[in-house]
């Protein structure tokens, strides 16, 4: 019982170990997704005004699944107060059944900024973000 066990490990182990960190190049995909918002000038009074895009949702081919670990973001260009790139994962599949080992098919990202402090015009408020990383095939 105990060799059986110790064999059933080993294959789960090779599967997950194949699927998601040793994968060949060709069944891996780069991606790369931008997002921004822009908001309205502060007020003279100082009034400021915020903003979010959109949540932009991406899904990967069939046979597909994120590599989670490998999403990169960051600010191609911001100005306000506040600004986040904001990013969130669904659609969960198990890579090997019963293990609890679970990757997503989709990404869904969104930007928001807050116009900068001051008085008497000091403009607007932007984000702009860029996510990276890659996907890779899972069957």
């Amino acid at each position: 019982m105990l060799k059986k066990l110790a064999v059933s490990s080993l294959v789960i182990l090779a599967s997950i170990s194949s699927t998601v960190g040793f994968v060949e190049a060709n069944e891996s995909q780069k991606f790369s997704y931008s997002i921004s918002c822009k908001t309205r000038s502060t007020k003279w009074d100082g009034k400021r005004y915020g903003c979010y895009s959109d949540w932009s949702t991406h899904k990967v081919p069939s046979n597909f699944v994120f590599d989670d670990k490998s999403l990169k973001w960051r600010y191609t260009s911001k100005r306000g107060s506040t600004n986040r790139c904001e990013y969130k994962w669904s659609d969960y599949v198990e890579l090997v059944p019963g293990t609890g080992l679970r990757v997503p098919r989709t990404l869904q990202i969104r930007a928001h900024a807050r116009s900068p402090k001051g008085k008497f015009g000091v403009g607007s408020g932007w984000s702009n973000c860029l996510y990276t990383g890659r996907y890779v095939k899972w069957r």
